[in-house]
Formats: C-alpha cells, sequence, structure tokens
C-alpha cells in the first residue's frame, strides 16, 4: 500500500471510530433519567467507565502489539455495536453499568490499533518520509475531530426529529434514536477493518499461551521505555496536563452556559453547539498544523515538532485564560466569548497535537507502538481525574475563574516540557554536502541497527533519543556526506533518502548484517564505512579521519588498550567483499572473523568521549545524555 493510500485509509478509520462515540454523547445521560437514574447512580455509571478504561488501556494496547492492529479494532468495532443496540434499550442500573464496562471496553480497544497500523504501513514502505507521516497523523486527527463535531450535533438534534414518531416511554424512546443510528458507522468500522487494514508482516505469535505471556511484557517493555526515554517521558506528561485542562471545561463548561442562559435545558443546548464548535476547530487546528511546522522548521523534525506544538500550547492556555476571564460577564456577552475562547484552546489542541503524536512515535518500535499509545491515553486519563477532583473541589468552595486560570497554568506548563526538544539542532538529513571532501573520495556508510538491545530490557535502542537525537540519527548525522546511507536493521523513523534494509534471517549477526548492507551499494563506491548505530559521539570529522587512513584494506579505530572498534571503521569495497566471500555462511559469525586476515590500519585518538563510545546500558545513555547536555555538542560536527 502506498503512503497515500495509507492515510486515506487512516482518514476513514479514524472517523469511522469516533463517529458512534459522537451521536449519542449528549442523549445518554438524558436517556438513563428517563429510564429512572438519579445522579448518584449515574455518577456510579461514569465512575465504573473511568476505571474500567483505565484498567484496561494497557493490556489492549498490549495486545495490538502482539496480535495486530486488524483484529483488535475489529473487535472494538463489534462490541461497540452490541452495546450501541442494547443501551437503546437499557431501563435498569445493571444495564447501564454492564454497558458503562462494555464501553470502556470498546474505548481502550480503539485506542492506537488505527493510528499505529498508519505508522507501521509508512515504515513498511521505507524509506519513511517524516513529512507524509506529518501529514497523515494531521489528516487522521482532523477527521477524527470533524467526526466527533457532526456527530454531536446529529445526534443531538436526531430525537427532536424523530419525536413525533416515538412514544415517550417504553422500550424505545426517542432519545433511543442516537444509539440505534450508531450502530451504522460501527458496523461500516468493521467491515473496513477487516478489509481495509492489510498488516505489514510481524513475528505470527498468535497462539493463547503466546499471548499469555506477550501481553504482559510488551506492556512492561511500553512502560520502561516511557521512563527511560526521557523525550518520551516529557511528552506523555504533557499528555496529562492536556487531560487536566480538558476535565476543566468539560465539567464546569456545561454549568457555566447553564447559569448564563437561565435554564438547564437551554444550557445543555448551548453546551452541545459550544462542543461541536470545539471539535470543529481541533479539526481546523489539526490542518493548519502541519503548514506551521514547515514555516517554523522546514524539514520535518524533532526540533520542529516541538515548537510547533508550543505554539498550540500557548494558544491553548492563553484561550483558556481568557475563558478565565471571562467569568464575571452574563448573558449574550459571557456566552460569546466563552465559545471564542472554546474555539481558541481547542484550535491551539490541534495544532500541538499531531506534531505531539510525531514526537510520541519517535523512538518507538511497532513492538510497543499500540502500547505507548495506550500509556498515553492513560497519561491523559490520569490528568483529568486529578482535574476533576481538585478543580472541581476549588469551583465548589470558590469560582469557576479560579479553577480555569489554574487549568490555563497547568496547561501552559507543556511550554517547558517542550523547551528542550525545541532547542534540539537540526537532526541527522542536513543540506547536501560535496561528496569528496579534502581530496578524500566519497563513500557509502552502512548502519548496523539490528540488536536485541537485551541488557536495556529489549528496547529498540537505535532509536532512543539522547539529548534531543535518536542515536541512529546522530550516526547517521556524522556520515551526512555519504552516498547512499544504508541502516540494517527493523523499520523505524528515518531521515528521507536513507535507505534500509534487514539481514536475513533477522537476526542472523553482525556479519550478516554487513552482508545485507552491501547489497545496496552501487560498485562506483570506493569505501564503505561500517558503524554501530548507537554512536552519540561519533563526528563527521572522525569519519573523514578514518576514511583518509583507509589505504590499506581497512582503517579501524582502537581503544587505549589497543582493541579494535569492529564497528567504528572505514573498508575499502572490493576488499570488504572478497573478505565477505571468504567467511561462507555468515549466521552467527562474530564481526573479529571479517577482520582476521585483512590488511588493516589501526587509528588512535585521543577523543574523550571518544567515537566509538556507545550505549549498552540504562547508565551508558544517562552518561551520554549528560556529557552531550553539558557540551551542547551538535550533531554531525
Amino acid at each position: 500500500m502506498t503512503p497515500q493510500a495509507a492515510r486515506r485509509r487512516f482518514v476513514v478509520l479514524s472517523a469511522l471510530t469516533w463517529l458512534p462515540t459522537a451521536l449519542p454523547m449528549a442523549a445518554t445521560v438524558l436517556l438513563a433519567q428517563v429510564r429512572g437514574l438519579d445522579l448518584a447512580e449515574l455518577g456510579l455509571v461514569l465512575a465504573v467507565f473511568s476505571i474500567s478504561v483505565a484498567v484496561l488501556e494497557l493490556p489492549t494496547g498490549g495486545l495490538a502489539d502482539m496480535i495486530g492492529r486488524r483484529a483488535v479494532l475489529a473487535a472494538s468495532a463489534v462490541i461497540t455495536l452490541i452495546g450501541m443496540l442494547w443501551l437503546a434499550f437499557a431501563t435498569a442500573l445493571p444495564e447501564f453499568l454492564t454497558l458503562a464496562v462494555l464501553k470502556a471496553l470498546a474505548r481502550a480497544l480503539s485506542t492506537g490499533p488505527a493510528e499505529a497500523w498508519y505508522v507501521d504501513t509508512l515504515h513498511a514502505s521505507a524509506p519513511l518520509d517524516p513529512d507524509e507521516l506529518r501529514r497523515g497523523l494531521a489528516a487522521g486527527n482532523s477527521a477524527g475531530a470533524a467526526a466527533l463535531a457532526v456527530g454531536t450535533l446529529l445526534g443531538g438534534t436526531l430525537p427532536l426529529v424523530v419525536a413525533p414518531l416515538l412514544p415517550t416511554s417504553g422500550p424505545l424512546v426517542p432519545l433511543s434514536a442516537p444509539m440505534l443510528l450508531a450502530t451504522l458507522p460501527a458496523a461500516v468500522l468493521l467491515w473496513v477493518a477487516l478489509l481495509g487494514m492489510p498488516e505489514p508482516p510481524r513475528p505470527a505469535r498468535t497462539r493463547v499461551g503466546d499471548v499469555l505471556r506477550g501481553v504482559p511484557d510488551t506492556i512492561r517493555r511500553g512502560i520502561r521505555l516511557g521512563v527511560r526515554d526521557r523525550p518520551l517521558s516529557r511528552v506523555l506528561a504533557i499528555s496529562a496536563l492536556i487531560g487536566f485542562a480538558l476535565y476543566s471545561i468539560e465539567m464546569l463548561t456545561p454549568g457555566r452556559l447553564a447559569h448564563l442562559t437561565g435554564d438547564p435545558a437551554t444550557g445543555s443546548t448551548a453546551y452541545s453547539v459550544v462542543a461541536a464548535i470545539g471539535f470543529g476547530a481541533v479539526s481546523v487546528g489539526s490542518t493548519i498544523g502541519p503548514r506551521l511546522a514547515r514555516r517554523l522548521g522546514g524539514a520535518p523534525e524533532v526540533g520542529t515538532a516541538a515548537r510547533t506544538a508550543i505554539v498550540g500550547a500557548v494558544l491553548a492556555a492563553a484561550s483558556l485564560a481568557g475563558l478565565a476571564a471571562s467569568a464575571p460577564l452574563d448573558g449574550g456577552a459571557g456566552i460569546a466569548t466563552a465559545a471564542v475562547a472554546y474555539a481558541g484552546m481547542f484550535t491551539g489542541l490541534g495544532i500541538a497535537g499531531p506534531v505531539r503524536s510525531e514526537l510520541l512515535h519517535q523512538g518507538v518500535s511497532h513492538q510497543e507502538r499500540a502500547t505507548v499509545v495506550s500509556v498515553d491515553s492513560l497519561m491523559l486519563q490520569f490528568g483529568g481525574t486529578v482535574g476533576a477532583l481538585g478543580l472541581g473541589a476549588l469551583a465548589a468552595g470558590w469560582s469557576v475563574a479560579p479553577a480555569w486560570w489554574l487549568a490555563a497554568t497547568v496547561l501552559l506548563g507543556a511550554v517547558g516540557l517542550l523547551v528542550p526538544e525545541a532547542r534540539a539542532g537540526r537532526p541527522a538529513d542536513p543540506p547536501d554536502r560535496p561528496r569528496t571532501v579534502s581530496g578524500v573520495e566519497g563513500y557509502a556508510a552502512v548502519l548496523l541497527a539490528g540488536g536485541a538491545g537485551r541488557r536495556l530490557g529489549g528496547l529498540d535502542k537505535p532509536a532512543l533519543r539522547v539529548a534531543g537525537h535518536t542515536l541512529v540519527e546522530r550516526v547517521l548525522s556524522a556520515v551526512a556526506d555519504a552516498a547512499p546511507r544504508i541502516v540494517v536493521g527493523p523499520p523505524r523513523p528515518l531521515p528521507a533518502g536513507v535507505l534500509t534494509t534487514r539481514e536475513d534471517p533477522p537476526g542472523a549477526g553482525p556479519a550478516a548484517a554487513v552482508a545485507a548492507g552491501l547489497e545496496l551499494v552501487p560498485d562506483g563506491v570506493p569505501r564503505v564505512a561500517l558503524l554501530a548505530a548507537d554512536l552519540p559521539f561519533l563526528t563527521a570529522g572522525a569519519v573523514r579521519g578514518l576514511r583518509a587512513a583507509a589505504t590499506t584494506d581497512a582503517a579501524v579505530f582502537t581503544d587505549r588498550e589497543g582493541r579494535r572498534q569492529f564497528l567504528c571503521a572505514v573498508w575499502r569495497l572490493e576488499p570488504l567483499r572478497r573478505r565477505l566471500a571468504a567467511l561462507g555462511p555468515l549466521a552467527g559469525l562474530p564481526l573479529r572473523r571479517l577482520y582476521a586476515d585483512a590488511d588493516v590500519t589501526e587509528v588512535a585518538v585521543p577523543d574523550d568521549p571518544p567515537p566509538w563510545y556507545d550505549c549498552d546500558t540504562g547508565a551508558d545513555i544517562a552518561q551520554a545524555e549528560a556529557w552531550l547536555r553539558d557540551r551542547r555538542t551538535p550533531t554531525g560536527t
């Protein structure tokens, strides 16, 4: 599937995922009250829903990473269809409690699979185009927001339309109509998920025992990644801040509008309209975001995404502050000001959303992508729960204005979390440079990035970020003048123009990976740099030194004890090909066999930290992060 086709499919999936949720949004509480539930019982139903979502988010995300995105999204559609049909005729508290659990299960199952499928599909069509990723995430976000806006308005007006046709009591009442209508997009979602989500190849671990063991392992990997990867942990913390702010308006705006209109029913109608405006504003913001990113930074990069997210966060926080400032206003002026502030806040969140998702997916492999998206959703709900408890008490004891001021201040904290990424320089794809430097001929670069990362708990080591850039980005930046640049390993985000391949079979070892990379090197290239993909201190100058020294078969760095650093070397192409051919079967062979009978020039350098410093453990990564932050070392120098 082409990236453009995947983007269109993702847009459809996003809209169909949110439309069944939006249609009954305005009618569900009223239907429960018509069936005889009081406010305390409604609160119990909502609490059961929230707790169930929190409990199910991570297991369902892990399940999607284990058995595939398509099956999990299809299961969500089936549960949604059954739940909506049952909700239309539910009459008693036990039914509503059961339906709250079903709704939570459907919600948890639908969190992440479509987005993870889209990102996986782009990775499978390597080389990954980061700009296409940004456009696709924005388009999906916009489609979901538009579905929420349309569904809220349609579901809010449908009971009035069918009121002359249905009785006001009995098993089927006008307020049941939005739920029945919601079964249609749920059925279409099921059809599209089953027939329109071709998944990239993945390990066939679908046996029950494997799933039962694999889901907890996947959850642990996702949590470890969120904790150990500092940039990712900051993105997840931002989700909590956004959840805090969202609950401040979702909880307090209906009462505020009821006060302004003087009637709860009219206030409810006003809130439906304002909510639809907000969802529409998210769609507008999602469209603006990628264009703004191009203006702020040109090529897609971590720093550009962070700067774009900062603009969105500032706009959202300022709009929420405007809502707080409008609290003394009454009547139409108060309603109009609230609507403008609502639109501004959701426009800001729409701008920040896709680029924040882009930051979230940086450094996350396909093995835990859906799980990390679920962790992100869980953090959003955690922030919302804290906001509901704290801001509710503040508003009850004082007024809504202080609660909104506090929420605006908390949301502004997202800016501080984004600053380290915004200050990051351009990652690994600077402008083209001459292919011949200081009289040294051109060269290719082969990066080995397929290790298991066992000492890091199975994390995708080259995709971990250190001081604003992934490790593989830093190595690619050091060989920016190589042509071609080849990464051997599983799919992951890479700059445009970088080639990717995989040793056969995957995991066959470094010698097999070198051979796989060489298959993409043209015959006319005189030299090849063989590099590990986790060298944060490798520089273009160090590579130039190796290239100049490679007048024999190869030039390789040595450490203070004279040990050769096999994956920090430059080979002449023809001797390298001859050595590989002479080794016979390559699976499982150590790299020292490649160098055993070669004419090798050893190069010692006094740099500290040295260019061959690699990151095998969490302590290595923390040390590299500290050194780079202290030195403010730019990539590729």
